[in-house]
């Protein structure tokens, strides 16, 4: 579940990340995994605002590839290669 996006300058991104280095600042998605894992190169689907579960076909939705997933200590972001259950995470690859 995703709850908020935020911006991150991007010198806050750990080195090894796959994030535009380039970049001023990158979108990161703040959330929590219920169940599961995520993991870098991971496809999921990402809801709109416009999305009607009772006419899917209607879109409102967009398969999205991640790109990095952080495990947020603090202020801090951690890179990982997967995070699992439980974790407070942000993802990489959503903007």
């Amino acid at each position: 579940f995703v709850s908020k996006m935020i911006s991150v300058p991007a010198s806050a991104l750990p080195r090894e990340s796959s994030e535009r280095a380039d970049a001023g600042e990158v979108f990161l998605a703040f959330g929590r995994i219920f169940s599961g894992q995520l993991f870098p190169g991971q496809k999921m689907y990402v809801l709109s605002e416009a999305y009607d579960p009772s006419a899917p076909e209607a879109g409102g939705w967009q398969e999205v590839e991640l790109s990095d997933v952080y495990l947020m200590m603090g202020r801090g972001l951690e890179a990982l290669d997967s995070v699992s259950a439980g974790n407070v995470l942000a993802i990489g690859g959503l903007d």
